[in-house]
């Protein structure tokens, strides 16, 4: 056959379209690997390149150039990767039951039709691709295994051999079907921290999931039984993992921790591969060490620090003593679904390019270039934006506005340097994050919401905006709107960590809307009630109390607990309402539209228009 027509080239490059990557391995050939290691652990399916699948590409002619080193000679096999994708392995050589035990993890769960592999060993490779956004591994949660016979392959540097490969024999496509997304079932056991039991068709029972080592604490990974399978090189990256964090420079100690920890199992990882598995977990170690982290220097003198500040803090949205966000500082929008967050958010991202001056009436500074995370329903997202977008230049929708569809790359919470590098590779002075629940996952854990509020102050310490967009809100007394920041779900650090925040509250699809400032950086702006325009996608204030036409309208004045009333749409405003409107009453004094006169213990202070005291 001609060797620029063989089907393992042909395959290879076929994917390499698809924009998987592949890279050269060696191959089997007369029962024997071609590295001529007589121990051999992997025969033909080992990289031929010092690093691996690190050094996977899409460039036809590095393809090419593999083949004519290597495949011409029936020397080579190719192996991808699996970013974005993922693959359940079951292994049935040397009579391993992985067909008995994925027969029972899938009873009665529904498979889909997808692309399908035989391997060389027999087994049989099912290809799924992941949701967007995520592209696998320990990065996105997913644990090595769903069994002890069935594996879970995913992430850039996991990776299955290319049909046409051979190692005891070629593998082959049993099922050309089109790749199909990742069952929900089959995210749920790869995520599983516990493993528990289930019963195969002929009554055994089967080991299912306790394979998600990254979930898991050093002592939770020492405990593993020590005759327990799962206690391979992936526990001990996992368990290296730990003790390199705890004593990140001193190897010599983590080696010792983990040579102790892994000589308690009953078969202990062989000396080549413990070095191998530890020494790369040192150098990840060593290089996150020598760099930044990700994290922009903070030091600053105290002068600057405490001297240099203004006495109302610069706004990106808002003016004068009202501001709805403070440049430096989160704001984030807090509703339930379906109220108009996203909506109201699209209009800030148009006026942040200079396509509109203002949001609600308060004035909008431009930036340079906005990053959208539309994590959560991205086509919803751009449906409500097509609404606002429709009719812009598209040129200068590309300039300044880029969009992320999907989960991001990595648990924000879990890893805060991570935010900071999107909008670095985006070019990005400003963030949307659409939502704050797609970012980091268990907001109701401290850890979770501590780790969240990291990753946007590395963010706006790094110069960059911050508008987190928040699902979750719990209901106030008697199912009425939150009147106070306690009331916004999940860990206090979601929203100790902000600047600003509003709620907006109502019924999903509601055309009004309440709009409430429950932290403000200066003065609470509101309450109001907004207006949404389905069509448009525009949003302006159905009312706001006008404090002043209010005194206008009575002649003998107002007190602060009328204007309290008329501000909070309630005939018995608490405490702290009351002290809101009397401030504002004193700012218009201060400002010379209305005059007070002061009361005594028994009569409240009462505020009148100027023009009406001149004639009493």
């Amino acid at each position: 056959m001609n060797a620029e027509t063989n089907p393992l080239l042909d395959a290879a490059l076929a994917l390499a379209v698809q924009g998987v990557k592949v890279f050269p391995c060696h191959r089997v050939v007369d029962g024997e690997c071609t590295c001529h290691d007589q121990g051999c652990k992997s025969p033909g399916k080992h990289p031929r390149t010092k690093n691996g699948s690190k050094d996977a590409t899409t460039d036809e002619r590095q393809i090419r150039e593999w083949w004519t080193k290597y495949g011409k000679h029936g020397r080579l096999n190719f192996g991808q990767t699996l970013a974005g994708r993922a693959v359940v392995d079951v292994d049935v050589a040397e009579g391993k039951p992985g067909e008995a035990q994925w027969a029972a993890l899938s009873d009665g769960q529904g498979t889909r039709d997808t692309l399908t592999y035989r391997t060389g060993r027999g087994g049989v490779q099912y290809v799924y691709r992941l949701p967007a956004g995520e592209v696998g591994g320990k990065e996105n949660g997913y644990g090595p295994k769903l069994a002890s016979a069935v594996d879970f392959k995913t992430g850039p540097n996991a990776y299955v051999m290319v049909p046409g490969s051979k190692t005891v024999d070629v593998y082959t496509v049993i099922a050309d079907d089109p790749t199909a997304l990742l069952p929900e079932w089959i995210t749920a056991v790869a995520r599983t921290i516990e493993p528990y039991t289930i019963r195969a068709s002929d009554g055994s029972k089967v080991s299912v999931g306790g394979c998600n080592f990254w979930g898991m604490t050093l002592v939770d990974l020492d405990a593993i039984p020590v005759d327990d399978d799962r206690r391979g090189n992936n526990w001990l990256t996992a368990v290296a993992g730990h003790v390199a964090n705890m004593h990140p420079d001193k190897p010599d100690v983590v080696r010792m921790v983990c040579s102790l920890i892994n000589g308690k199992s009953t078969e202990p990882i062989s000396t080549h591969d413990f070095d191998k598995t530890v020494n790369s977990v040192l150098s990840m170690e060593a290089a996150k060490q020598a760099g930044t982290d990700g994290v922009p220097d903070s030091f600053t003198n105290g002068a600057s620090f405490f001297q240099n500040v203004p006495d109302v803090p610069p706004a990106v949205w808002g003016s004068g003593t009202e501001v709805l966000w403070a440049e430096g500082e989160a704001l984030q929008i807090a509703a339930p679904q379906g109220v108009g967050k996203t909506t109201v958010a699209m209009q800030l991202v148009r006026a942040l390019g200079g396509l509109q001056g203002t949001v609600l009436g308060f004035p909008v500074k431009p930036r340079k270039k906005v990053l959208y995370l539309a994590m959560d329903r991205p086509q919803q997202a751009a449906r409500a934006g097509n609404r606002v977008f429709a009719k812009d230049d598209p040129e200068r929708l590309t300039e300044y506005l880029t969009v992320w569809q999907g989960p991001p790359r990595k648990d924000l919470a879990l890893y805060p340097e991570e935010l900071l590098r999107m909008c670095q590779d985006a070019g990005a002075d400003t963030v949307i994050v659409d939502s704050v629940k797609d970012a980091a996952v268990g907001l109701s854990k401290d850890e979770v919401g501590a780790g969240w509020n990291r990753a946007r102050q590395i963010a706006l310490q790094g110069g960059v905006e911050v508008l987190e967009l928040h699902h979750m809100v719990k209901n106030g007394a008697d199912g009425k709107a939150p009147d106070n920041i306690n009331g916004v779900y999940g860990s206090t650090w979601i929203t100790s960590g902000t600047g600003s925040v509003i709620l907006l509250w109502g019924e999903a699809g509601d055309p009004v809307v309440q709009f409430r400032h429950l932290k403000q950086p200066v003065e609470e702006v509101g309450p109001f009630h907004l207006i949404h325009d389905h069509t448009t996608g525009v949003t302006s204030i159905q009312h706001a109390a006008d404090l002043v036409q209010l005194v206008k309208a009575s002649p003998k004045g107002i007190t602060a607990l009328d204007a309290a009333k008329a501000m909070f749409e309630t005939d018995k405003p608490d405490r702290n309402q009351k002290e809101k409107a009397r401030r504002k009453l004193a700012k218009l004094v201060t400002s010379g539209v209305l005059v007070e006169a002061p009361g005594s213990a028994k009569e409240p202070t009462v505020y009148r228009m100027v023009s009406d005291a001149l004639f009493d």
